[in-house]
């Protein structure tokens, strides 16, 4: 996975050097050959892309399953050796939540948040070295933003970790309201509150609905 990930940044980088290669070294000297070869280099660097791009979200995606399948596993088995208080002080639409939800969320950021930072990190570095043999000069001009770039990102994961953590938190508590009305069902249509358990549903789906409004205006912020 790491090598498709190495091979397939390089691909990406390729094309932009070789156009400019092919208007400098061909076009304007009028050396077919040479931009033929360019041309050709092209074509093989955007294959070579395709390519190895579709391995890597293969193996990203075979990776993350597996790991999410042995998680749940382990998760579920561990909850199993938990003793009557552990259910007593927690609500099992909250521990439902925790298997699937969260799970997943950890699946995320292991199918695309660890590989995409490691991809992003591989094309930065790329970048930064073709830009410093082009022209060192430009490259420190355009490398002044940086520090203002670290520090916007700073903040954003500052707050952007607390949104995100708030989402999931309402999530589990529309879960386990989910799951103690269905499966109460019966005592509910018995004692008529119906409408009572409606209207907290309501609010939950409220909260809900407004801590990810918040994730949406961090994103669009940043």
């Amino acid at each position: 996975m790491v090598l498709a990930v190495l091979v397939s940044t390089g691909a990406a980088l390729a094309p932009p050097y070789l156009a400019g290669r092919a208007i400098d070294a061909g076009i304007q000297t009028g050396d077919i050959s040479a931009l033929n070869l360019s041309i050709a280099l092209f074509v093989i660097a955007v294959i070579v892309n395709a390519v190895t791009s579709w391995l890597q979200t293969w193996l990203v995606g075979w990776v993350g399953i597996r790991v999410l399948q042995d998680l749940r596993e382990q998760v579920f088995k561990h909850i199993q050796r938990m003793s009557i208080g552990f259910f007593n002080r927690n609500r099992p639409g909250a521990l439902i939540s925790r298997m699937t939800n969260d799970i997943e969320a950890l699946n995320q950021l292991i199918s695309d948040g660890i590989v995409t930072l490691f991809a992003n990190l591989l094309t930065l570095f790329g970048v930064v070295a073709i830009m410093l043999l082009l022209d060192w000069r430009l490259a420190l001009v355009t490398f002044a933003v940086l520090p203002l770039l670290l520090v916007t990102s700073l903040v954003f994961r500052k707050y952007s970790a607390g949104a995100f953590r708030e989402t999931r938190e309402r999530i589990a508590l529309i879960t386990a309201h989910l799951q103690e009305t269905l499966s109460g069902v019966r005592v509910v249509r018995s004692f008529g509150q119906e409408d009572r358990h409606i209207d907290h549903m309501t609010e939950l789906n409220e909260a809900n609905r407004q801590a990810n409004m918040a994730t949406v205006y961090l994103n669009a912020s940043y």
